[in-house]
């Protein structure tokens, strides 16, 4: 009995002894927790939502800027084939404009009279070879 006994107690001892270290265990992994673990853990968090925050405001800032870029750009853009098509049509119209004017001084010196007169006669050719032909075709 007696080493029932001790045999008992030895196991008692060996469970209070186990249960203490790991009280002690428990209690220094909720010390390290506490003062190691949770304050870098929730540094490390703070620090990357600021980040997330700062990239965040830099790509939403680089946004604004280019399209506000790429407005600029358009608007120089249709100026510039605006002011090159406008341009282009007076340009035209320049041209268009001398040409006209420059046929207008030919047609002003040339003599109609002698036009009028070359008319009359292919028309008198013209009749008269009419006429011969109809009497050679009238005589077959």
């Amino acid at each position: 009995m007696r080493k029932k006994y001790i045999s008992v107690m030895a196991l008692l001892f060996l469970m209070v002894s186990s249960s203490a270290s790991a009280d002690s265990a428990n209690k220094s992994l909720t010390d390290w927790y506490q003062g190691e673990f949770k304050p870098r853990s929730e540094s490390l968090g703070a620090a990357t939502a600021e980040g997330l925050f700062q990239v965040f405001r830099m790509t939403r800032k680089i946004g604004q800027q280019s399209e506000t870029l790429f407005s600029l750009a358009m608007l120089e853009f249709s100026d510039a084939n605006t002011k090159e098509t406008v341009l282009g049509i007076k340009n035209y119209r320049r041209q268009m404009e001398s040409e006209i004017t420059t046929a207008t001084s030919h047609l002003e010196k040339e003599d109609f009279e002698a036009y009028k007169e070359q008319l009359a006669v292919e028309r008198t050719m013209a009749a008269e070879v009419d006429a011969v032909l109809a009497d050679v075709l009238g005589q077959e």
